[in-house]
C-alpha cells in the first residue's frame, strides 16, 4: 500500500474491525471483492513518519477500503503538537497530507526552521499538499498567521510587534537534498 509507517521504526497498539465482501462464485473478475478496515492505533510512534520526523500520537483513526486509506489524528512531530490528515487514494502514487500546527521558537528550530531572531513567538501554520514517491518533489502550500509573532528584520526594515495582524503564504517544495520557497507572499503593516 506504500504506507508511510515502516514497520522496523514504529511501533503500537492496533484495534481494528475489518469487513470483507466476496462474491461465493468462481472466476471473480478484477474488483469485485471489497473490503473495509476502520483501526484505531495507540501508543503509536513511527521514527520518520512526515518529513522524516518522528511522528507521535496517543490514537490514531485509520480507515482504509479498496478506494485507499486515511490517517487522521492529533500527533506530535518531533515533539511539536499537531492535526494531522494523511490520505492516499487507491491507484495513486502520491499522497495528500494535511498538518495544522503553531510552531513556537523551540519548534522551528527542532524541525530546522532557525530564522536567527527574525521571527520570534508563535505561528499558527497551515501545510498542505502531496507526498511523492520515487525522486520527485513535494509540492506543500503552507499558510501562517503571524499576528502573534515579532519580526525584526525577516525583510529588510520589516519589524512588526506581537498583535499586530500580518499572514504569510508560499509554496515549499522538498527535494532529496534541499528545500526550496516559491510564490511568497507577507502581507501586513510596518
Amino acid at each position: 500500500s506504500s504506507s508511510p509507517i515502516d514497520p522496523a521504526t514504529s511501533r503500537g497498539n492496533v484495534t481494528a474491525q475489518v469487513a470483507v465482501q466476496v462474491p461465493l462464485k468462481r472466476d471473480l473478475p478484477k474488483g469485485a471483492t471489497t473490503y473495509s478496515i476502520n483501526a484505531d492505533v495507540t501508543s503509536f510512534v513511527a521514527e520518520r513518519m512526515v518529513m522524516n520526523q518522528k511522528v507521535e500520537a496517543g490514537i490514531l483513526r485509520v480507515t482504509a477500503g479498496s478506494n485507499g486509506y486515511q490517517i487522521k489524528g492529533d500527533v506530535k512531530i518531533n515533539g511539536t503538537p499537531a492535526v494531522l490528515e494523511y490520505k492516499k487514494p487507491g491507484g495513486e502514487a502520491d499522497a495528500e497530507i494535511s498538518v495544522r500546527a503553531t510552531l513556537d521558537d523551540a519548534a522551528r528550530n527542532r524541525l530546522g526552521f532557525d530564522l536567527g531572531g527574525m521571527i520570534t513567538g508563535p505561528v499558527p501554520l497551515k501545510l498542505g499538499g502531496r507526498l511523492t514517491s520515487n525522486d520527485r518533489d513535494s509540492r506543500f502550500n503552507v499558510e501562517a498567521d503571524l499576528t502573534q509573532a515579532k519580526i525584526d528584520n525577516l525583510l529588510p526594515g520589516w519589524v512588526k510587534s506581537p498583535g499586530r495582524s500580518a499572514r504569510a503564504s508560499f509554496v515549499m517544495i522538498k527535494q532529496a537534498q534541499a528545500t526550496r520557497f516559491e510564490d511568497l507572499m507577507l502581507e501586513g503593516n510596518g
